[in-house]
């Protein structure tokens, strides 16, 4: 009977101890201060940096590095099993106000320097990944991915809704990133050496560098 008791006994203690584990935040031990893949960078001073990567990853240092604030929750939610976007490029207009964009149609924008990222009005399907962001001013913004009729966006009003209306777009291979001289002339990098200028908005393009293949 006793033996009984203190087999249900360490069952219990188990069970409770490991959902307690289970329902704790992970934090990173190696490496450090994280260690998922970092694919954009921008540095505002000596001691002011901002970085953002996959898996949802957005640090911030305001120390020079000594110290991060990191948030790993940044983008749209999606998968099997559930997993935060993949962030590959961002586009901040100060330290407080800025977007990030990456898989599953993610663009998020931020007001208060990264501490929460808000979902916007954005049309990208989940199964597309949104490689590149640029403006012109503080409203007008682009940003390009490779899904048809979705190869590229445009924002009026800083990021917070955005129009798909370009399926006459250039045809895209695989885009890594776009820049906006203008309204009408954008430049998009593309894949298989390719780039693409269109001085239209995005109506029609030609392909002014092409690789040799």
């Amino acid at each position: 009977m006793k033996k009984g008791i203190s087999i249900i006994f360490f069952l219990t203690f188990f069970i409770s101890g490991l959902n307690a584990q289970l329902n704790l935040d992970w934090k990173w031990l190696h490496q450090s201060p994280q260690g998922n893949d970092l694919r954009w960078v921008k540095m505002w001073d000596a001691n002011t940096i901002y970085a953002i990567g996959f898996r949802g990853t957005f640090i911030k240092t305001t120390n020079g590095g000594q110290d991060w604030i990191i948030q790993h929750k940044t983008g749209r939610v999606a998968g099997i099993p559930v997993q935060v976007s993949d962030l590959r490029n961002a586009w901040f207009f100060n330290k407080d106000t800025g977007l990030v964009v990456g898989t599953y149609g993610s663009i998020f924008r931020t007001t208060n320097g990264g501490l929460t990222f808000d979902s916007t009005n954005n049309p990208a399907p989940s199964n597309t990944t949104i490689t590149g962001i640029s403006f012109i001013n503080s409203l007008t913004g682009y940003a390009v991915s490779g899904l048809t009729n979705y190869r590229l966006m445009k924002t009026t009003d800083g990021g917070q809704n955005w129009i798909a209306n370009y399926g006459s777009a250039p045809p895209y291979t695989n885009p890594y990133d776009i820049y906006a001289f203008s309204e009408n002339k954008l430049m998009v990098l593309s894949g298989l050496g390719d780039l693409y200028i269109t001085t239209n908005g995005g109506i029609s393009g030609i392909i002014i560098l092409q690789e040799v293949r």
